[in-house]
């Protein structure tokens, strides 16, 4: 397995930089059995503005359309999370136009935490920013 994550991560790597400065978005619900899938819920919530944080060790996935990934922000009446995802210029994910356009950040991205707030409904909008790597 790790010789498949080993390709992946270098994949990436070859991947065209990004022309332009873009903002993704990620819907997170909190899943009702399984805690070990809300580890990302914890991390932004003992977050304060302005610290780097890793929410998810994995290849994170986003949406170009806030819309579309609001669908992933259902939560059972306990609250979602809506992350929107500033991405710098240069930054080398995978993108395509499937489903909309969606993207896939490396694994273990790092973002800085620009605010979070939650909304009448109980969802956590959060505002990141993604760091570009160091080379």
């Amino acid at each position: 397995m790790q010789e498949i994550i080993d390709e992946f991560d270098a994949d990436f790597a070859k991947l065209p930089p990004l022309e332009d400065n873009f903002v993704f978005y990620r819907g997170r619900f909190l899943h009702p059995i399984a805690e070990s899938f809300n580890k990302d819920f914890k991390i932004i919530e003992n977050a304060k503005p302005g610290d780097v944080v890793v929410p998810d060790k994995a290849y994170s996935y986003g949406a170009f359309k806030k819309d579309l990934a609001e669908h992933w922000t259902n939560s059972y009446d306990k609250g979602g999370m809506m992350m929107e995802i500033h991405v710098p210029k240069g930054a080398k994910i995978s993108r395509n136009m499937e489903h909309g356009g969606e993207v896939v950040f490396p694994r273990g991205a790092e973002y800085r935490l620009i605010s979070k707030e939650k909304d009448n409904r109980g969802i956590l909008n959060v505002v990141l920013e993604y760091i570009l790597p160091e080379k």
